[in-house]
């Protein structure tokens, strides 16, 4: 399961997407993941991980993914994911 802590993922009701870490370790996390829009997702994009929420529903969930070294973009893709994770 998650190696380094359990970041947290959110996407409000106005689409706005954030994330609880900036920079982590590589290696695998468990992200938990709450999206409260029934108009916006979240995703994760990097190497490796394409992970996203369904525009249309809402609720908490978790994602095992395997993060390695690298860049990872995330947010809503209404927003064009703006935000970024480095992977170290």
């Amino acid at each position: 399961m998650p190696k380094i802590g359990r970041p947290r993922a959110t996407v409000g009701p106005n689409g706005k997407a954030a994330l609880s870490a900036r920079s982590l370790k590589d290696g695998v996390y468990g992200v938990a993941v709450r999206d409260r829009s029934k108009r916006h997702n979240f995703r994760l994009a990097g190497r490796g991980v394409n992970r996203s929420t369904g525009p249309a529903s809402t609720g908490s969930t978790t994602w095992c993914v395997r993060l390695v070294k690298g860049l990872y973009r995330f947010g809503s893709d209404a927003r064009r994911v703006p935000g970024r994770l480095r992977v170290s």
